[in-house]
């Protein structure tokens, strides 16, 4: 599994697997390609160099998409955000989502930041969980989605023995 930065030749795959991930979690996500699309544009456009893709041989099956200058309201700072993760159902469970988080807090930690934060969909236990054993705690709920937080500093002792027993 290879992980590399990812530019705009790559949208309408990142569309495509965005689409077909979030099958089944309908209410967490963009439906339509052209939403998928604009959404995808404007997280290209909150951080260009922050979208990392992992690839099977050519293929691309996970990214994730960081913004190293987000100001969030609700910890009253600048700290980095993860706003989309995304790995094809056929390669979950392999550790391709942990390194691209790993990846994300590396890039956060290289640009002095000390904090991230995420929101995650209540039902989605799936994800919940992967951030819960990546050192995120839950913070808030607002309507169907939970905020999740994680201290980079604490994060990164824990980070990296994940990498070692990531596959």
């Amino acid at each position: 599994m290879i992980l590399k930065e990812l530019d705009k030749s790559y949208i309408r795959d990142m569309v495509r697997l965005y689409l077909s991930a979030y099958e089944g979690l309908e209410e967490y996500s963009y439906d339509h390609p052209s939403d998928a699309e604009d959404y995808i544009n404007w997280l290209f456009a909150r951080d260009s160099d922050g979208i990392i893709g992992a690839f099977d041989n050519k293929e691309l099956v996970g990214f994730i998409c960081i913004d190293k200058h987000w100001y969030s309201k609700r910890e009253r700072k600048t700290l980095g955000a993860i706003h989309e993760l995304v790995v094809a159902k056929a390669y979950r469970r392999k550790g391709i989502a942990t390194k691209l988080v790993n990846r994300a807090l590396e890039l956060f930690r290289e640009n002095g930041l000390d904090s991230t934060e995420l929101w995650a969909g209540v039902n989605n236990l799936a994800a919940i969980k992967l951030y819960e054993k990546l050192g995120f705690e839950a913070r808030e709920r607002y309507g169907k989605w939970v905020r999740m937080v994680s201290n980079l500093s604490f994060g990164e002792l824990r980070g990296e023995l994940l990498k070692n027993t990531a596959p």
